[in-house]
């Protein structure tokens, strides 16, 4: 039998007892046991384009008999005899069912993906999961559900797109195109020129979301546009207060002698030099104030989850799959990120990062969808408990 790690969600209705019900519903069935369950625990809600009820999350282990896709269906009936209605990605539910982890099992469908690929840099699922499988392995990250809590708890609150899998920011584009009076005018004069890696631009109008949202303490958030190779040259910035500095070593240095460290900003880049640094200079030290510290969270960009498969080494799982109908992100005409190069940056970049941060992979193909969903990741990566 497998045994499967599922996160559970709801902040509509009697969410307690709608989370009891849905446990209630997946241990009746004959191929499911459920093993734990961690307590409830209340979380802000993270993502989506206006403000939410706070989350009442939880985790469970189960064994089951039944393929991830088979299980799958099952928590998506069980979600729809709960009253769960699929009208807005990242909207207020009733009840949400997700497969975490499966084995260890790396899976890339046109149903499912396993991993769940933000399940890394949440607070609200590493938390409850961390309660009840601790020395669990997350097989694309290679660390342990507990070593990648501590991560997000003490690391300096910087965020890093890895440029490969972003692709070439596209003139045609509606997010490269300031207009007059536009209040994410300024980011959009920082965006990169067409052509240029899309990771930086698509920082920019993260932030500028963000910034819009105003709802989290997380503001405001400052996004350091350098190349892809690391030129600092290249770079440009948002305004930022005088408390934080957009250059990296120095914002993770001083992080730890700022007070009231929660309340102050994010640093958001898509410098890869400054995440190589910090790896490579303390990796038994996640937590070090040293210039060079790593990153809180790594973020790969959309055309990076059809390649995650092909990397399978260490503790990846044999029956990795391919995803067949995976596209790269329409940001990108693909001219210079050939397959073979794409990949070759891919396993190089996660490469560095494994075992040492943890990592989450973007879904969403369109531009708009790409930005609110890398504001989710942030928020979930940042915020840990209900004000």
């Amino acid at each position: 039998m497998a045994t499967v790690l599922i996160g559970l969600g709801s902040n509509l209705g009697e969410r307690q007892t709608v989370l009891s019900h849905a446990l209630d519903a997946i241990s009746c069935r004959a191929a499911i046991s459920v093993e734990k369950v961690s307590r409830y625990r209340e979380y802000p809600a993270a993502g989506g384009d206006t403000p939410q009820l706070p989350f009442l999350n939880a985790a469970a282990v189960l064994h089951t008999r039944l393929s991830p896709i088979e299980l799958l269906r099952v928590l998506h009936k069980t979600e729809e005899r709960l009253g769960r209605k699929r009208s807005e990605r990242w909207g207020p539910r009733t009840i949400d069912l997700d497969i975490l982890l499966y084995d260890d099992l790396v899976l890339v469908s046109a149903d499912i993906t396993i991993p769940h690929p933000r399940f890394a840099g949440r607070f609200f699922a590493l938390e409850p999961a961390t309660e009840i499988a601790p020395a669990r392995h997350h097989p694309v990250c290679n660390m342990t559900l507990a070593a990648m809590l501590t991560h997000l708890r003490q690391a300096p609150p910087w965020i890093a797109l890895a440029p490969a899998g972003f692709g070439e920011w596209d003139a045609a584009s509606p997010f490269s195109r300031p207009k007059s009076g536009d209040p994410k005018r300024e980011s959009r004069k920082n965006s990169p020129a067409p052509g240029e890696n899309a990771a930086a631009g698509i920082a920019a109008e993260s932030v500028a979301l963000l910034r819009a949202r105003s709802r989290k303490k997380i503001m405001p958030a400052v996004a350091d546009h350098r190349s892809a190779d690391g030129d600092a040259g290249a770079s440009a910035s948002l305004d930022v207060g005088p408390a934080v500095d957009t250059w990296v070593p120095e914002f993770a240095a001083r992080y730890h002698d700022m007070p009231d460290r929660g309340s102050h900003s994010v640093l958001i880049t898509a410098d890869w030099e400054s995440v190589a640094a910090g790896l490579s200079s303390s990796p038994h030290r996640p937590t070090s104030p040293a210039a060079g510290s790593p990153p809180r969270l790594v973020i790969f960009g959309p055309a990076a989850l059809q390649y995650l498969p092909s990397m399978a080494c260490g503790r990846f799982s044999e029956r990795s799959q391919a995803r067949p109908d995976c596209e790269a992100s329409s940001i990108l005409p693909a001219s210079g990120f050939n397959a073979e190069g794409i990949t070759e940056n891919l396993r190089s970049q996660i490469e560095t990062c494994r075992g040492k941060v943890p990592m989450v992979f973007v879904e969403s193909k369109e531009p708009r969808s790409i930005i609110f969903e890398i504001a989710g990741i942030v928020e979930g990566a940042i915020q840990p408990a209900c004000e």
